[in-house]
Formats: structure tokens, C-alpha cells, sequence
């Protein structure tokens, strides 16, 4: 998942999905083909400030956990060991904050999947 458009998805050669896509379109073109969503990508790293401008917006992709929109059981992020002009100590603060921020939407959907 993207947050935002790529011109080559446009054309047809990238397979990200934006998270201004509708989720209905996504799962019938999966279900035309016989395929079930297990898992949805939203990486980008969460550690430091860029997490907490960019990561926490992708984690938005946690939405797509509803059945009634792709039913996709998991998303996941990832970490970065390169945070700039930061100690260790305040990575690890920010980074947590960052996932605080992911987990509000998560606990909103807890109810229907893992995340």
C-alpha cells in the first residue's frame, strides 16, 4: 500500500496499491482471480520523525482489515536502524509514540482481525 498516486501504477507495471483506492474494486479483482489477501504491506519506516510524518499515515491501511471492505487479516510496517541527528534513546521514544499512533487504529478493529 501507497499513500498517494505513482504514475507507473497508472500504467500498469507497479503492483502497489494506493490507499485512496476502493477497497471493494481491490477484493473483486483478487476474488476474479482466485486470490485471497493474507497480508497487506504498509512499510515505511517507523523509527525517528520521517515514522511520525509517514509511517503513521500508511498504518491507515489497518481499514482494510474489515470484511466487509478486503477482509485482509494483517498489515505490516517495518523499522529502520537509520534515524539521523537522534540518540538512541529518543529513536526508541519516538518510535514508540509512532506505533501508539498506529495501535488507536488498530484497537478500533480488533475486534474483526489481528493487526
Amino acid at each position: 500500500m501507497i499513500d498517494g498516486q505513482y504514475f507507473i501504477q497508472a500504467m500498469g507495471y507497479e503492483p502497489s496499491l494506493a490507499l485512496r483506492q476502493n477497497p471493494l474494486e481491490i477484493r473483486r479483482l483478487c476474488e476474479a482471480r482466485g486470490l485471497k489477501v493474507s497480508q497487506i504491506d504498509a512499510s515505511y519506516p517507523m523509527m525517528g520523525f520521517d515514522g511520525a510524518v509517514y509511517g503513521v499515515q500508511v498504518c491507515a491501511a489497518v481499514q482494510y482489515v474489515l470484511p466487509e471492505k478486503l477482509g485482509c487479516p494483517k498489515v505490516d510496517t517495518t523499522d529502520s536502524g537509520r534515524v539521523y541527528d537522534m540518540s538512541k534513546e529518543d529513536v526508541f521514544k519516538q518510535t514508540i509514540l509512532n506505533y501508539q499512533e498506529c495501535l488507536k487504529w488498530a484497537e478500533d478493529y480488533k475486534n474483526y482481525n489481528q493487526c
